[in-house]
């Protein structure tokens, strides 16, 4: 269906869709535009570790696909210091591609 619309760059995917067969059927036609899961921020500490796995499983499934990686924040980013929270969310995501 996407390939019907005139002007579409990007496909924005939600993570329960399964992101290798996304990715295989957009191919390198779209931008794959990937929403990062919010709820690693909102836990003291925040987990840095899990947001690491899930954005490393995005890497892996999407290869070779233009990819855009946004997160999910929702408007909260936990307590604490929330600009450090995003500061190495963007270091740590900067590191895996």
């Amino acid at each position: 269906m996407q390939r019907k619309v005139r002007q579409l760059k990007q496909v924005a995917m939600h993570r329960a869709r399964d992101m290798l067969a996304a990715a295989e059927s957009i191919g390198t036609d779209f931008v794959y535009s990937y929403r990062a899961a919010g709820v690693h921020f909102v836990q003291e500490p925040w987990n840095l570790a899990a947001a690491r796995r899930e954005i490393s499983a995005v890497l892996d499934a999407v290869d070779g696909c233009p990819l855009e990686i946004v997160p999910n924040i929702g408007g909260t980013l936990g307590h604490g210091e929330p600009g450090s929270k995003l500061i190495e969310w963007c270091q740590m995501v900067r590191a895996l591609v």
